[in-house]
């Protein structure tokens, strides 16, 4: 699928964000979170450890739910879920 920049970026923040969740929920999708900023003070004394942001591990796609990133999977087809349904409409308004 090709995402068309300009109407992309003319979606609403709740529409970016209800694409983001849905990546996360369910596309495979990590969930990054940033790092707190860190004092002057602990700089030096955590120079050593391994201080990487926190993320939520991937989770494994459902495997009754539609491909998100494929509107040729048949499941598609019998999906009566409002939240997939809402998705795919939100993805074809951005396609090419």
């Amino acid at each position: 699928m090709n995402i068309d920049i300009e109407k992309f970026t003319s979606l609403s923040s709740d529409e970016l964000q209800f694409l983001y969740c849905m990546m996360v929920a369910y596309g495979e999708m990590p969930n990054f979170v940033e790092a707190p900023p860190q004092s002057k003070n602990n700089r030096n004394k955590n120079r050593n450890r391994n201080n990487k942001p926190k993320s939520r591990p991937f989770k494994k796609k459902d495997k009754t739910k539609p491909d998100l990133y494929d509107f040729s999977d048949p499941k598609w087809k019998k999906c009566e879920d409002e939240k997939f349904l809402a998705f795919k409409e939100l993805m074809e308004k951005i396609s090419k």
